[in-house]
C-alpha cells in the first residue's frame, strides 16, 4: 500500500518509519526535519531503533498520485492549509485518516474531502524529536479508528489493517468519546508539562501539579456530560494517570513546541474544552488558566521574534 503522511514532525515521522516496514511511505512536511530526512534519511532510537531510507518531500506535487491512503499529523492549526494543499493529489475517494491532538481536525477533513473518505482516529504513543532527521519512540503506542458516526465500515477496516504495521488498532463505533476522551489527557498533561517546563511523570511526583491534573480532568468530565459525550472508560482520571506513568519520561509535544519556540496547539485543546463548556454553561477555570498562560508564553516569544527584526 503507498501511503502519505501528510505532517513529518516528531508522530508523523515516527508513524510513518514504522508504517515503512509494510507499506511504501511518503512523508509530506516541511523545514531542517524533512531536509535532513530527504539528505539522510530518518533516524530511530530509542524502544524502535533503525536507520530508514525514506521518501521524504516539502513540495505536495511531489506526492504520488496513486496513493491508497492519506494520514494527517499536521498540528491541529494547520489542518485546513495541509488539507488544501493535497486535494487532488490522490484519486477521489481515497481514504483519509486523522491521527491529531485536538477537536475540529475531523471537520476540517470532511469540508476538504467529503464524509466518504474521512476516517476518524486517535494515537496515543511518546515520541520526541532531538534533532533534525532524528525521533525517539519513547514508549509504546496504540490507535483507534473508525466513522464520527457510525459503525466502523469497510474503508475503517482497511485502514486499520494498514495502520496496524505501525502499532496496534482497534476500531470504534464511538469516535467523539475517542477524540474527546484523548483531547482531556492532552489538557491534562500537556498544558501543564509545557507551563512547569517538566517531563510527563512528574506531574505524579509533585502533589500540586497532580491536584492541578485532576482538576482540568473533572471539569473536561463535566463538559463532556453537559454535551452528551459518552466517554469510553469508566474511571477518566486514572485512565490520565496510567497515561503519565505510561509516558513519564516524555517530553510533551507542548513542552516540544514551547521549548522551540513555535505556536502551540492549546486552542484546540485546553481552549477546545473552555469553549464548549461556556456553550453549555459549564465553567472551566482550570482550562482557561492554562490557555491564558500558554498564550502570554507564546506572545512572549513571538515578540521577541519581532524586536530582534526591527
Amino acid at each position: 500500500m503507498k501511503v502519505i503522511i501528510v505532517g513529518a514532525g516528531a508522530v508523523g515521522s515516527l508513524l510513518g518509519g514504522l508504517l515503512s516496514k509494510e507499506h511504501e511511505v511518503h512523508l509530506l512536511g516541511r523545514g531542517a526535519h524533512v531536509r535532513a530526512i530527504m539528505e539522510g534519511g530518518l533516524r530511530v532510537e530509542g524502544m524502535t531503533a533503525a536507520h530508514l531510507c525514506i521518501a521524504a518531500t516539502d513540495d505536495p506535487g511531489a506526492l504520488p498520485r496513486d496513493a491508497d491512503l492519506l494520514v494527517f499529523t499536521v498540528k491541529a492549526y494547520d489542518t485546513i492549509e495541509a488539507a488544501r494543499s493535497v486535494r487532488g493529489v490522490p484519486a477521489a475517494g481515497t481514504p483519509v485518516l486523522s491521527l491529531q491532538n485536538g477537536m475540529g481536525n475531523v471537520e476540517a477533513l470532511v469540508s476538504a474531502f467529503g464524509a466518504g473518505p474521512v476516517v476518524a482516529g486517535i494515537t496515543v504513543i511518546a515520541v520526541n524529536r532531538p534533532a533534525p532527521g532524528v525521533v525517539i519512540h519513547a514508549a509504546p503506542g496504540r490507535a483507534v479508528v473508525g466513522r464520527s458516526e457510525g459503525e466502523p465500515d469497510g474503508t475503517v477496516e482497511r485502514v486499520a489493517s494498514a495502520l496496524s504495521a505501525a502499532l496496534p488498532v482497534t476500531t470504534s463505533a464511538n469516535m467523539v468519546g475517542e477524540i474527546f476522551l484523548k483531547a482531556i489527557a492532552n489538557a491534562a498533561i500537556n498544558g501543564l508539562t509545557a507551563l512547569h517546563r517538566v517531563r510527563n511523570g512528574v506531574l505524579m511526583e509533585r502533589q500540586d501539579l497532580m491536584a492541578e491534573m485532576d482538576a482540568i480532568v473533572a471539569e473536561a468530565e463535566l463538559v463532556a456530560r453537559a454535551h452528551r459525550i459518552v466517554l469510553p472508560v469508566d474511571d477518566v482520571r486514572e485512565h490520565v494517570h496510567d497515561i503519565v506513568r505510561m509516558t513519564a519520561a516524555n517530553v510533551s509535544s507542548m513542552l516540544q513546541d514551547v521549548e522551540s519556540r513555535r505556536r502551540t496547539e492549546v486552542d484546540f485543546i485546553n481552549g477546545a474544552i473552555s469553549r464548549m463548556g461556556w456553550a453549555s454553561g459549564v465553567p472551566t477555570p482550570r482550562n482557561d488558566m492554562v490557555v491564558a498562560a500558554i498564550r502570554r508564553i507564546e506572545a512572549g516569544y513571538t515578540a521577541s521574534r519581532a524586536e530582534r527584526r526591527t
